[in-house]
């Protein structure tokens, strides 16, 4: 059985897997910050500039709902740069973006709200099957 080194076959198999799912977890993201942005404009009559929407995506509740997913994009983007990462932790990534986009019954959560927007917003959906793409390349290949 192959060493679980830095740049073992094990590690960069997931590690690349996990490298393409934070690429897709990106672009989900910048299509659901776009949507809310359009609708904060909408709502408010307003253009927003950079540094205003900046300043609603870190701080406004209304922009809450997506900070779960800013924060876990911060650190499997941290993992990834480690020099030494368990390809297991790279693995549990896969489980919490699964988690953080599932249907759920909270009209607040992440998972609720991108579920509502799959059918109209052909951007989220598409961002969203690509993602789905990458995280079924993550396997845990030390149980194969």
């Amino acid at each position: 059985m192959p060493t679980l080194t830095t740049r073992g076959p094990i590690r960069s198999a997931v590690e690349n897997a996990a490298r393409g799912a934070m690429g897709a977890l990106i672009e989900l993201h910048r299509a659901l910050l776009a949507h809310a942005f359009f609708q904060h404009e909408q709502a408010h009559e307003v253009r927003l500039a950079p540094l205003e929407r900046l300043h609603l995506a870190t701080t406004d509740a209304a922009f809450a709902w997506l900070r779960p997913m800013s924060e876990l994009i911060v650190e499997l983007d941290e993992l990834l740069d480690a020099p030494r990462s368990d390809p297991g932790e790279l693995v549990a990534f896969r489980t919490e973006i699964e988690r953080l986009t599932a249907a759920s019954d909270d009209p607040t959560s992440i998972g609720a709200r991108l579920r509502a927007l799959l059918d109209t917003e052909v951007t989220v959906a598409a961002s969203y099957a690509a993602l789905e793409r990458e995280l079924s390349r993550i396997v845990d290949r030390r149980l194969s």
